[in-house]
Formats: structure tokens, sequence, C-alpha cells
């Protein structure tokens, strides 16, 4: 990722890897991915997940088969 993201848990227990350290997140849980981490969130668990994410404008990613992204509610 280009830029920091944060996600605030609104409802369900998702899991939240950056770079390597795992967390399960729960309702009213926020956590910071900073710019350039290794991210990934599942949601293993019996409840849809919701978390809000947000970042600044101009935020790209890669995927993990190499593909570039700009999510359209990034531009």
């Amino acid at each position: 990722m280009s830029h920091e993201e944060v996600f605030l848990v609104q409802s369900g227990s998702p899991r939240l890897v950056i770079n390597g350290e795992e967390s399960e997140l729960s309702p009213g849980q926020v956590a910071l991915a900073p710019a350039g981490a290794l991210l990934r969130l599942d949601n293993d668990g019996p409840d849809e997940a919701s978390p809000w994410v947000t970042t600044s404008v101009g935020l790209t990613a890669q995927v993990a088969d190499g593909t570039a992204l700009t999510p359209a509610w990034t531009r």
C-alpha cells in the first residue's frame, strides 16, 4: 500500500495481519496499517465482519499476484 490505512471494526471479528503480525479485532477496535505494509484481512468467524476503512486520496496497492490496483474510492 502506498498510504496508511485505518480500520475500525463495526461488527464481527475479522483477523488483520500486518507485516506478519496477526490480530483478531472486535467491534470498536481500531488498527493502523502503515504505508508499505504487507496486509491481509480475513473473516473466519461465523458472523459477517464490517470494517470501516479510511485512507488518503491516491492510495495504490499491489495484490499477491503482482497486479496493481487503485480503488475507485481513493481517487
